[in-house]
């Protein structure tokens, strides 16, 4: 199992100066395997790498982030998306999440200090997530077992085995 900080995270910034100035905050918190992108049509291209997290610019040139949000959840509803934005609009944060966003976060002078508690909400998040489909699977290996022996224990005391 791949440990939070080997996770794929994909920054989605047409900004190209505060593309690196994240990739380098993340680099700083130990997140390595990040890869950027410069538009929304290079993330959905390359959504087949199966990122863990997705930090999407809200206003992107080519398309909107709110867009962008919509077909990552409609190909995969469990990846956590978090969108920036320098716009500050109530609505615009309403609107983000109510299409799945996992948070929504305002380019201002603590954005960084804020991601950085989100990031570690995300990752533990997904951590449980993991946990709770591993018990699930657990649980219909064991519910199917037990059916087997029962009708194995039927079959010999009645013996047709």
């Amino acid at each position: 199992m791949k440990t939070e900080n080997e996770s794929l995270i994909f920054i989605v910034e047409d900004n190209e100066i505060f593309a690196g100035m994240l990739k380098f905050r993340l680099s700083q918190m130990g997140y390595e395997n990040v890869k950027v992108f410069y538009s929304g049509k290079e993330c959905m291209e390359n959504l087949y790498l199966n990122p863990e997290l997705v930090l999407l610019d809200y206003k992107l040139q080519d398309v909107s982030g709110l867009d962008i949000l919509k077909e990552i959840k409609a190909i995969n509803p469990d990846m956590q998306v978090i969108i920036l934005s320098s716009q500050e609009t109530i609505q615009v944060a309403i609107d983000t999440m109510k299409y799945g966003a996992f948070d929504y976060l305002v380019k201002n002078d603590n954005v960084f200090d804020k991601l950085e508690i989100t990031l570690k909400k995300v990752f533990k998040i997904n951590e449980l997530m993991r946990k709770a489909k591993k018990l699930k699977d657990l649980k219909k290996s064991f519910v199917t077992t037990l059916a087997v022996l029962t009708i194995l224990i039927l079959l010999l005391s009645t013996g047709v085995i």
